[in-house]
């Protein structure tokens, strides 16, 4: 039941207003004929923020934790919630389409087959020009990477045989979800293995909503952040008919965070601002383009020990700090 305090995540922050931002611009107006389906969690950020900007918008939360289903109503934004005790398996296998349009979030704190399994299952059920979104952790598997950090001078008879059946019973954990061309590469990088997940999203869409049977999934975002230790990966499109695909896409294709297809994530990886610095910077933003040398140069010094990460990361706040949220303490 331990819940990581994602109300107070910088990034997580920025993923969540991406969204609130996506939506707006996809006409879903005040909310009237959408349904909102989330894991609340403890605190209920994102049922704030939703709610907040879609005043008519109906909405529910899913928690299977009893004592976590208290603290929410501690946390209600609005009366107007309904919680309901399931986690996304039971609540989808029993899921009744009441004739609204769906926006679903399938947020998860690991990535194992169910979690495309049930993304799946929202694109066989869900109505058209519904919107589903699914949050994974997208981190390279322990016992994997523990044998690749063996230096080559370490590695004895037993190494290759070890990483061979660690890959197969990755394969066996899978399925069909994973790609025929698999290799250890793929596990190499953080990169590269973003990359493998990203592509078993796809065949998962692909396998669900085929485009010869006249809907799809038309990937709208594609996006990763660093939360904590952990690379997080948010996915989301809508449901809809081949024909109706361009007119999603053409709802946001001037927003620079748009994907349409499944290749490189926006990466948002922002760095921990004081209102100093940032009171600072916002003079100079917008960019025309992001700059991250300009920004250094008006701070005056690095914010991390390597210059390329330094700068890397105010290139990226000055993408995104119009979504930056600054935590402060008060006394209630």
């Amino acid at each position: 039941m331990k819940h990581p305090p994602y109300h107070l995540r910088s990034n997580k922050a920025v993923d969540r207003l991406l969204l609130i931002d996506l939506l707006q611009r996809s006409n879903v107006g005040d909310g009237s004929g959408f349904h909102y389906y989330g894991f609340g969690g403890p605190f209920m950020e994102d049922f704030r923020l939703i709610y907040n900007n879609f005043p008519n918008i109906k909405l529910t939360s899913l928690e299977k934790n009893r004592d976590t289903i208290k603290r929410q109503k501690r946390h209600l934004p609005s009366k107007r919630i309904r919680l309901v005790a399931s986690d996304a398996t039971s609540f989808l296998s029993t899921f009744e389409d009441s004739g609204d349009r769906a926006i679903i979030w399938l947020d998860y704190t690991s990535f194992k087959k169910t979690c495309l399994e049930n993304f799946r299952q929202c694109l066989e059920i869900l109505a058209d020009d519904s919107i589903c979104r699914v949050t994974i952790t997208a981190d390279v598997p322990g016992e994997i990477r523990k044998l690749l950090l063996v230096s080559s001078l370490e590695r004895d008879d037993s190494w290759q045989e070890k990483l061979d059946n660690e890959m197969n019973q990755f394969r066996l954990d899978f399925g069909e979800y994973v790609p025929a061309t698999i290799s250890m590469e793929n596990f190499t990088s953080q990169q590269s293995y973003v990359e493998l997940v990203v592509s078993m999203f796809q065949l998962a869409a692909q396998s669900a909503l085929p485009a010869a049977a006249g809907r799809i999934f038309q990937l709208l975002s594609l996006a990763k952040y660093s939360d904590g230790s952990h690379t997080m990966l948010s996915i989301t499109g809508s449901i809809c008919s081949c024909k109706k695909a361009a007119k999603w896409k053409s709802s946001i294709k001037r927003w620079r965070f748009h994907r349409f297809d499944w290749q490189e994530p926006v990466d948002i990886d922002l760095p921990d601002l004081s209102i100093a610095e940032r009171i600072a910077l916002e003079s100079h933003l917008p960019l025309r383009r992001p700059s991250g040398r300009l920004l250094a140069r008006v701070l005056g010094y690095r914010i991390d020990d390597s210059t390329e990460k330094s700068l890397g990361m105010l290139e990226r706040y000055s993408e995104f700090h119009r979504y930056y949220s600054t935590f402060i303490k008060i006394g209630i």
